[in-house]
């Protein structure tokens, strides 16, 4: 398992599968890491269209973002 600094603010190949592959393995590196959150919200604020941020890939995040926004508009209403 990766700690705080070991993957942090750079780009590692694990955490960027080639289109197809199994996301497993970057997945399980962000299982321990104490900055998980901080990635996930980093990359949902900058719009991260690749590669596994905060344990989750881009489809994933697509639909936390529009789960979401879907909470935003329900809640202003």
């Amino acid at each position: 398992m990766a700690s705080t600094g070991e993957l942090h603010g750079r780009r590692s190949r694990s955490l960027l599968p080639e289109r197809g592959a199994s996301t497993r393995e970057a997945k399980e590196v962000c299982r321990g890491c104490v900055a998980r959150e901080d990635c996930l919200e980093y990359a949902l604020d900058n719009g991260e269209k690749f590669g596994i941020w905060g344990g989750m890939s881009e489809r994933e995040r697509r639909r936390l973002r529009r789960a979401r926004a879907i909470e935003r508009r329900a809640q202003a209403s």
